[in-house]
């Protein structure tokens, strides 16, 4: 009867233990990178949308600015989620630049979506 009792229980445990490593698997945070390579000439804009690569639930920051820039923003242009990233190289700047961008769940919100982009943006400036 002991033997009985102290299996039900031990199965009873690895089942909560499992179950509990299931939910850390399920809210873990899903990271998708994207990678974009341009030649851009010194002094020439470049703007990219950041729009379809969140929503209302998300921010933009730069985790590694460009070495070179006369400008390397980002710009909210409404209230809703909407930034575009504005770089332009300085005006004697030549050879490879690289900004990173992250978009991740704006850390106020109450939505429990955890997934988020890095964007690797890789310039050559002619």
């Amino acid at each position: 009867m002991k033997r009985v009792l102290l299996a039900a229980f031990v199965l009873a445990a690895a089942l909560f233990v499992f179950s509990s490593c299931r939910k850390e698997v399920i809210q873990s945070e899903n990271i998708r990178e994207i990678i974009i390579d341009t030649t851009l000439s010194a002094g020439t804009d470049y703007q990219l949308q950041l729009a379809p690569l969140g929503d209302d639930d998300n921010i933009v920051d730069i985790i590694q600015q460009a070495q070179h820039f006369s400008v390397s923003r980002i710009e909210n242009l409404t209230d809703v989620f909407n930034p575009v990233y504005h770089y332009v190289p300085g005006e004697n700047a030549s050879g490879p630049e690289q900004v990173v961008l992250a978009v991740s769940k704006n850390p106020t919100s109450k939505n429990y979506n955890h997934d988020s982009t890095i964007v690797y943006l890789n310039f050559l400036i002619k």
